[in-house]
């Protein structure tokens, strides 16, 4: 009897003593694998310390990089488009005017300044089929919005009255200006970047200052702003050489026409040139303007002058819209 309990006595102890064994090595297993987790994450804080000072000297080494290299390279690329149109601007007639065309975006030629030929207000009016054109906007399937009677409207037209396709005032005013800004004249029509020369097309009257009735009524100031060519001050934005821009020309017929314009050198200021009768306004195809608001019959004449190699070809069918950023446009364009 006394044999078997010392027996089981010693089984017992043995098993106590691998359960303990065993205890102690998951221990100190446990314990190796804390400390092993403590340095872990002691080595991944380090870690996250060493990237975050990599992510940051990443960040400052970018923000000097778009500091110092993109102005040297606005700087270099302004500098080799400044040299070219001084260059170019030697070719050109009416040099003052022509720098001025493309740095403020317009020019203005009095009546004595300039040999076109042109109709009478009454001619055009008798001879031109007018359709409407947008004054107030367009609703929100696109349409022009329709003036009420008694209220002014804008017209526009270049198809004769009785079908023909052109009114006879259309061909001869074209030739003239492309006399006038031609190689024989001032030599505006010769773009920069290729042989070839613009084009004088589209041209046709506006007509505002009157109600459908074709009453004398006010027509209220053109909404929205726009440019006619192209996105508006998008040639400068592009550093498109000057000679490369589209044109538009607005002649007066009558005295009181007006184009307010947003020059490109006063950042979103708004200027008025006033025109007398036989007066002609030169200006880009990108530059912000609008149709002045008329409280009597006003016509006067419009045509584009379609670059070649601008940076964005006119669609006709496009309105040029101003964007949240289309101005101060010399700001963007550095």
């Amino acid at each position: 009897m006394k044999r078997k309990i010392q027996v089981h006595s010693e089984t017992g102890l043995s098993k106590q003593y691998t359960d303990l064994e065993k205890r102690q090595n998951t221990a100190a297993k446990q314990k190796k694998g804390l400390e092993n987790a403590r340095r872990l994450i002691e080595e991944c804080a380090v870690t996250e310390i060493v990237i975050e000072a990599a992510r940051q000297a990443a960040a400052t080494a970018r923000a000097a990089l778009h500091s110092h290299w993109t102005p040297r390279r606005n700087d270099a690329l302004n500098a080799a488009v400044a040299a070219l149109n001084k260059a170019d601007t030697l070719r050109r007639g009416a040099p003052d005017k022509w720098r001025e065309l493309n740095t403020r975006g317009a020019t203005h030629f009095r009546k004595s300044e300039q040999l076109l030929e042109l109709p009478s207000a009454k001619t055009v009016g008798k001879m031109t089929a007018f359709t409407r054109i947008f004054n107030v906007g367009f609703d929100k399937n696109g349409h022009v919005v329709e003036c009420p009677n008694a209220v002014g409207g804008r017209w526009h037209g270049r198809a004769a009255k009785g079908g023909d396709e052109y009114a006879a005032w259309v061909a001869p005013f074209e030739c003239s200006v492309t006399e006038w800004l031609g190689e024989g004249g001032l030599n505006w029509l010769a773009t920069t970047s290729m042989t070839g020369a613009k084009d004088v097309v589209g041209t046709h009257a506006l007509k505002a200052g009157v109600d459908s009735r074709g009453q004398n009524a006010t027509t209220p100031e053109q909404r929205p702003l726009h440019a006619d060519s192209c996105w508006p001050n998008s040639h400068v934005a592009a550093h498109a050489p000057w000679g490369d821009a589209h044109l538009v020309i607005i002649t007066a017929l009558q005295g009181g026409t007006r184009v307010p314009y947003y020059p490109f050198d006063k950042g979103g200021e708004r200027e008025i040139v006033e025109m007398g009768a036989g007066d002609t306004v030169v200006f880009r195809g990108d530059l912000i303007h609008v149709g002045a608001e008329y409280r009597s019959l006003n016509i006067r004449l419009h045509c584009y002058i379609d670059s070649p190699c601008a940076p964005q070809a006119r669609d006709n069918g496009a309105t040029y819209h101003v964007l949240h950023d289309s101005w101060p446009i010399m700001q963007r364009a550095r």
